[in-house]
């Protein structure tokens, strides 16, 4: 086994951890599509990958490492353990992209991952400046592509009028072939 997939097979593990189930035949996830309810986290995971390998012919090692480690034990940062409001939710994407990061880092230097590779995929979870313009775009898009997939509806239903902004930021931070492909989800 690399330490590619050794630092996948342990994304994984952390993933599986998330203790909020969600029945993946609902949302038309790209994996266990039979209804059975899966972490949250690790579906996320996996659809995040899954949009980067439409984005991205052949995705560089660190962008498959960041795309499933973008929101590793998310669960452990609870939203509303921060100020309601747009405020508090940036404060709280901050806080929880760095802490994403530093622990994307960890696992990758458990598993053995050449340190540009590993120092790269943390640099596009934590949103960096160092990342490459290119695979930064490329993770954004899937990223709101998954969110379009997973979690558009639910968050329209809990925000109510207030949705509409927050559709429209998500659409602004997309490429055009990002947006293109946002009419192959059903709805």
């Amino acid at each position: 086994m690399t330490s590619l997939e050794r630092a996948l097979v342990a994304l994984d593990a952390v993933h599986a951890n998330d203790p909020v189930r969600v029945a993946v035949g609902d949302v038309g996830a790209p994996d266990d599509a039979d209804g059975a309810a899966v972490p949250r986290e690790l579906l996320h995971a996996r659809t995040v990958t899954a949009w980067l390998r439409r984005l991205v012919v052949a995705p560089a090692p660190e962008q498959l490492l960041a795309a499933s480690g973008s929101h590793l034990a998310r669960w452990t940062f609870p939203r509303d353990a921060y100020p309601a409001g747009r405020a508090g939710y940036l404060r709280w994407r901050r806080a929880a992209r760095a802490a994403h990061s530093v622990e994307l880092s960890r696992i990758l230097a458990e598993c053995e991952v050449d340190a540009d590779v590993a120092q790269r995929a943390a640099a596009l979870v934590a949103k960096s400046s160092e990342a490459d313009a290119a695979a930064a775009q490329a993770h954004e898009d899937a990223l709101c592509l998954a969110f379009f997939e997973l979690d558009a509806a639910r968050v329209g239903t809990a925000l109510g009028d207030r949705a509409g902004p927050v559709i429209e930021r998500t659409r602004a931070k997309m490429s055009e072939r990002a947006l293109s492909m946002l009419a192959d989800l059903p709805g």
